[in-house]
């Protein structure tokens, strides 16, 4: 049921009572292998686990292990139909097997798939564990060139697909030497071939703590994408610890809408809530009538109604448009909504991308959240949080994220000498269950310098370039971030990247971040993007891309008169280019420098 159904439902009788249906599209054939230029390497039986011997004396297990525990409870809802933890495992328990004669057991080969967002997907992902492998995940977001890229880079062992995405991947998979296994939905869950079911399959130990769990591909808003190997100890460290801070239990119901080829679909909006025993209701892609209808949760059962929403700033962008399109005005209806995301819904989080604090704002009126905005990159995972829990000393602040998460150790560096070090402890602090009293002397604190991170949660290394891995991390196993943070009033904020988002000025140092916020100030901006572009007398021009329907040449010195009123003035940009769209990735980040080459290249000046 679209959004505008729902209040027209609402208008005639006062009550939304028909149910959101997610159609059932047609099966596809149960599996077919397609071998190219590739002999199947029939290996012996893959290594087994169970739940007994599945940790180790540190206690870490794979992310997988806990489903063990959860049985026949719901694990995912997609267009198909609902899956228990036991189907999936059944599933992932017969897609080992075939992994396993072309990888061989306990390998760590990597292994490639672009898959849908279902319950098959998961399957995949744990099949490739349970038999030893590495999981490279792929995005159908990406061109055919790109797929090459990290087939290649990766040195894949086998690709794994679905009908739709064959034709894609069939010259990628001949071209590399490489076997393409296409999958149907159905093999998301189907049982084990002849006697053996997934406890027998997982009866042995066939994964390290050490092992790469899995290969992630920076978003490349800075450069060619890098393979980021995360290990299977990250991966626990960072589902731990999330699950603890956002206290995510198996109560819970998490509505997915996100890509699965980053760190936010993956492991925050995906392995964490099924490490716990949650549900997830996976939608194919976002759209912003069938999120709202979800989000509603039109007549659903009360244990199916949705708890936990993740998305990032874009996304919450769309749905506010869907909503001031559809709902604005409507005050019974403006109410309605707003009750029932405060009352049902416990948790909303916005990540990937810095929140504007229009949307913010926005937000928390129509739905009644004040978004959990959190840090977090492909190579440590999640390392700040705000709040779950708010009280005098915690709160959601538009433009902070919060306090390193549990388990996780940061520092600030300033001219290379460490001028803040803090560690996020589970229980204490900024992460007690108890209400907090404000505490004056933090406050009091107010630096600025590069963000480092140290803890479990950190990736391996860059596959194949040891030399940029080497000058990513300090002594004593600090990862340099690239950002530039502040600490002040208690809790952390993101300048942005130290290589785009720091703009030297005329001897100042400017965030391009904090310029973006201040503009969006500006109820006439819907989007913004601030760069600094080369300048022989001032060393960084600020210039931003500006979206606006309001704003164009005739009124473009009353524009310029508002940033002279409302911002310091050498945080002004000096050029304002408008367009229709800025061009942002998947999770809504821009490439800055390629904004720059795009439509500033007419304004640098060179040296």
């Amino acid at each position: 049921m679209s959004l505008v159904s729902i209040i027209n439902r609402f208008t005639r009788l006062h009550a939304i009572n028909k149910r959101y249906v997610i159609s059932h599209t047609q099966s596809f054939a149960l599996s077919r292998i397609t071998t190219i230029g590739c002999q199947l390497n029939h290996s012996n039986i893959i290594g087994r686990w169970t739940s007994s011997q599945s940790s180790d004396s540190s206690g870490i297990s794979p992310v997988f292990d806990s489903a063990l525990r959860h049985g026949n409870r719901t694990a995912i809802k997609d267009v198909h139909g609902e899956y228990t933890y036991h189907q999936i495992l059944n599933g992932a328990a017969k897609i080992s097997l075939e992994i396993s004669k072309i990888c061989g057991g306990a390998s760590q080969r990597k292994v490639a798939f672009l898959l849908p967002n279902t319950a098959l997907y998961t399957s995949v992902q744990w099949a490739c564990w349970m038999s030893g492998q590495i999981a490279v995940p792929l995005s159908n977001k990406h061109a055919a060139s790109m797929q090459d890229y990290f087939i290649k880079d990766t040195n894949a062992s086998m690709i794994i697909t679905t009908p739709e995405h064959e034709a894609l991947l069939k010259p990628i998979a001949a071209a590399n030497d490489c076997p393409l296994i296409i999958y149907g939905r159905d093999d998301a869950t189907v049982a084990v071939e002849s006697e053996m079911t997934y406890k027998a399959i997982l009866s042995e130990k066939n994964v390290n703590n050490e092992d790469i769990a899995m290969i992630l591909y920076t978003s490349g808003s800075t450069g060619l994408p890098k393979g980021t190997a995360i290990s299977h100890r990250a991966l626990h460290a960072q589902v731990q610890c999330l699950a603890h801070s956002w206290k995510i239990t198996e109560k819970d119901n998490l509505l997915h809408v996100l890509p699965l080829n980053h760190v936010h679909g993956i492991v925050n909006a995906l392995m964490c809530p099924l490490y716990v025993g949650a549900s997830v209701e996976m939608h194919p892609k976002f759209d912003s009538s069938s999120t709202w209808s979800s989000l509603l949760n039109v007549n659903k059962p009360s244990k199916n109604q949705i708890t936990i929403f993740m998305a990032v700033p874009t996304i919450y962008s769309f749905l506010i448009s869907e909503y001031e399109k559809l709902v604005s005005k409507k005050h019974r209806m403006e109410d309605y909504i707003r009750n029932h995301c405060t009352e049902r819904v416990r948790l909303m989080v916005s990540g990937s991308a810095p929140l504007p604090t229009n949307i913010f704002q926005k937000w928390h009126e129509i739905s009644g959240h004040k978004l959990l905005e959190r840090y977090g990159m492909t190579e440590i995972g999640m390392a700040l949080s705000n709040p779950y829990l708010m009280d005098k000393s915690r709160d959601r602040i538009p433009g902070k994220v919060g306090m390193p998460l549990p388990g996780v150790e940061l520092k600030l560096v300033s001219k290379g000498k460490t001028v803040l070090r803090v560690k996020g402890d589970y229980g204490k602090g900024f992460w007690s269950d108890e209400i907090l009293p404000v505490y004056e002397n933090s406050h009091a604190i107010n630096v600025a310098g590069e963000l480092y991170v140290k803890g479990a949660n950190l990736f391996t290394e860059y596959i194949n370039r040891k030399t940029e891995t080497e000058q990513s991390f300090s002594t004593g196993g600090w990862f340099k971030t690239g950002d530039e943070a502040q600490f002040e009033n208690g809790v952390f904020k993101i300048l942005g990247r130290t290589s785009v988002d720091i703009i030297k000025t005329g001897g100042y140092k400017v965030s391009a971040l904090d310029v973006e916020m201040q503009l969006l100030k500006n109820l006439n901006i819907k989007d913004v993007c601030v760069v600094g572009v080369a300048d022989v007398t001032w060393g960084q021009k600020i210039v931003a891309l500006v979206v606006s329907d309001k704003i164009d040449a005739s009124n473009l010195n009353a524009f310029k008169e508002w940033c002279d009123e409302n911002m310091t003035s050498y945080e002004i940009p000096t050029t304002f280019k408008f367009v229709q769209e800025i061009p942002r990735n998947s999770l809504g980040k821009v490439n800055k420098k390629e904004i720059v080459k795009t439509f500033f290249a007419d304004v640098q000046q060179v040296y």
